[in-house]
């Protein structure tokens, strides 16, 4: 039976009072967020200052709520932890995983660590759940702040707070050393706690990028060769970082040794390891090269224009490869960085 006229009148109702609503909880939102606000652009002293100073005020908190006002002050650590506290004193509100996560991360980029462990140490102790995230972002900061000691400290209380010490917070504290260059640190990591923890092939490419990214490619290599021992084949996010490296130094026949290797052991290059060498072909001016590339694999030449589209100055060369593509093929097995003759 199909519906009736007054079904879809009624229905159309419904839903248009619906969005209103969403309207008009959206400008209720908006109209405490800048109430809040303006109060807290004043100059204050410490956190209890600002606390003191939104006492008797009045909003709708809600998750969204709190979340727009830590993100529009989140560079000055006072006056979003004065606010946090005031929020978290209101009756009417419990605060979520998210936002204590939040606020401990502008505490860590903010520098301010002892008011940043305070805040985990009330997580921990409340119904509120410390997560890996939460210690993801303790590793991050405290690497930021080239206090890799600490952050390795951290790892090792990462239980304490109910949280697993596993292949993934070790990762996520390998990661966080990697991405501020202290790899020599996190090797340190790995070789305390392998024999605890068993890694994994995330493990190893976060040392093979760390590697790579200092230059080191031989202990890349030996990364990779005590992965294969373990019986984890490299994958192709191994492989891009030793692409990356070689694209860096302009290193070509290097590029293209990896990339016959991936070949030999069925590890297939995907849209990134292609734009890492198409960039890297264009920035040597070898933009020839780089078409010679995409002939030879045309399979691989939908994924590199998909990856790239939005590039204005590359979309000449994908122009001039579909014009090239039309005109002739070259042989699978031309080498892939094989040079235009």
């Amino acid at each position: 039976m199909l519906p009736t006229g007054s079904y879809w009148v009624d229905n159309n109702k419904v839903q248009n009072q619906r969005t209103e609503i969403k309207r008009t909880v959206g400008d209720i939102i908006d109209s405490d967020v800048d109430r809040i606000s303006k109060i807290l652009k004043n100059q204050f002293q410490s956190p209890g200052d600002v606390t003191e100073a939104l006492n008797g005020s009045t909003a709708n908190l809600s998750e969204s709520f709190v979340d727009q006002i830590l993100k529009r002050f989140g560079n000055d650590w006072v006056l979003v932890l004065g606010f946090f506290n005031w929020a978290k004193s209101q009756t009417c509100f419990e605060y979520s995983t998210d936002l204590y996560n939040s606020m401990v991360d502008i505490l860590g980029k903010c520098k301010k660590f002892d008011f940043m462990w305070g805040l985990v140490d009330e997580m921990s102790r409340s119904e509120v759940l410390v997560t890996l995230v939460t210690m993801t972002k303790v590793f991050r900061r405290l690497a930021k702040a080239c206090r890799y000691k600490d952050a390795i400290e951290a790892f090792g209380r990462v239980e304490r707070f109910g949280v697993s010490k596993d292949a993934a917070s070790m990762n996520a504290l390998l990661d966080a050393l990697v991405k501020e260059n202290s790899v020599e640190h996190a090797q340190d990591v790995f070789s305390e706690f392998k024999n605890q923890i068993s890694p994994n092939s995330q493990t190893f490419n976060i040392l093979i990028h760390g590697w790579c990214k200092a230059r080191q490619v031989e202990k890349a290599r030996n990364a990779m060769g005590e992965m294969e021992r373990l019986g984890l084949p490299p994958d192709v996010i191994s492989y891009t970082c030793f692409i990356e490296s070689y694209c860096r130094e302009k290193d070509f026949r290097k590029v293209d040794a990896v990339l016959e290797e991936m070949q030999e052991k069925g590890c297939s290059p995907n849209s990134v390891t292609y734009t890492i060498v198409m960039h890297a072909l264009g920035k040597a001016k070898e933009v020839k090269r780089g078409i010679e590339a995409l002939i030879s694999y045309p399979s691989v030449r939908w994924s590199f224009i998909d990856a790239t589209h939005h590039h204005a100055a590359r979309h000449r060369t994908i122009n001039s490869v579909d014009h090239a593509v039309q005109r002739r093929r070259s042989p699978h097995g031309t080498s892939l960085l094989a040079p235009v003759r």
